[in-house]
């Protein structure tokens, strides 16, 4: 079973870098950030408002 997957998805020649534009990596670092400041401090969000 594995060696049909691993045959499927990692073929010689076949790899093909994933084109991301440079906006949409500032986007996922800000979420990422976000998200982590939020899990470390929570008390963070609700003390500005």
């Amino acid at each position: 079973y594995f060696r049909v997957i691993i045959a499927m998805y990692f073929r010689d020649g076949a790899t093909e870098a994933i084109q991301v534009a440079p906006f949409y990596k500032y986007v996922l670092l800000a979420a990422t950030l976000l998200t982590l400041g939020l899990g470390i401090a929570p008390g963070l969000l609700q003390g500005l408002f």
